[in-house]
């Protein structure tokens, strides 16, 4: 349904301090569709779930919705997958800490998210990667940018980690991931 797929666009506008993006595309200020461009030859629309939740992660902690699928996409390379290396090297290139390992600590997780860091996620077997923007202790529920689903934006925990195959942590500017996720270790 056409109503149902424009009020899901409209998602991608910032939302408080959280930025959602969608790999379908963006609606401008005069209520247009775009789909995403790259200068690599492939559409973000139908693989670019990488480039959107990177996007998704760094618009959100700098508050700057200059960063777009779209950018990110372009000032990296695209190899023939959108793997772990490009989140790794898009986060770097940008100047931001990261870890990244299989399996996650929940707790340090959860201290990340709420020290201002953000988390990708790589799930579905490695095939689709999310962008999780916040936690709710309150709730236990984590604030999710899915670029293929800007329906749900609220996960539980077991809902981003069961078919998680690799998680990074990236910590907010002049953070490192240690100091967000793990407050009480660091040395003063």
């Amino acid at each position: 349904d056409a109503q149902k797929f424009i009020d899901s666009i409209s998602l991608t506008t910032t939302n408080g301090k959280k930025v959602f993006y969608c790999q379908w595309g963006w609606l401008d200020e005069n209520g247009k569709y775009h789909e995403w461009e790259t200068s690599w030859g492939k559409n973000i629309k139908s693989s670019g779930c990488g480039p959107t939740s990177l996007a998704a992660c760094l618009a959100t902690m700098y508050g700057d919705t200059s960063y777009t699928p779209s950018t990110i996409a372009n000032n990296m390379s695209y190899d023939e997958n959108v793997g772990g290396n490009f989140i790794v090297n898009g986060a770097k290139r940008y100047g931001y800490d990261l870890d990244y390992h299989i399996g996650a600590d929940k707790k340090a997780s959860n201290n990340l998210l709420m020290n201002g860091g953000t988390m990708v996620v790589a799930i579905n077997g490695g095939g689709h990667y999310i962008a999780v923007l916040g936690y709710d202790p309150s709730t236990n529920t984590y604030t999710v940018c899915d670029p293929n689903n800007p329906y749900k934006t609220e996960w539980t925990y077991n809902e981003i980690m069961d078919t998680h195959t690799m998680v990074f942590h990236i910590a907010p500017p002049g953070k490192t991931v240690d100091e967000c996720a793990h407050p009480s270790t660091v040395q003063v």
